[in-house]
């Protein structure tokens, strides 16, 4: 019998409080919007997170995008 293998980890992509997207193969903008808070390119909402096995993405983070 096998051990029982841990999930791969979740996608960082979110560096420190920065919620920029920095890796367009980790993230896939599923919506945008606008808010004049905040920069373009920063990251409103994760609907699914995303896993990478290996250094390799397995599925990308499905995220919502500010676009002023």
């Amino acid at each position: 019998f096998s051990t029982p293998t841990r999930p791969p980890p979740l996608l960082s992509g979110l560096v420190g409080s920065e919620m920029c997207i920095r890796d367009r193969i980790k993230h896939e903008a599923v919506m945008t919007s606008q808010d004049s808070e905040k920069e373009n390119n920063e990251i409103e909402n994760i609907f699914q997170r995303g896993w990478e096995l290996h250094d390799r993405v397995v599925r990308p983070a499905r995220v919502s995008v500010i676009k002023n």
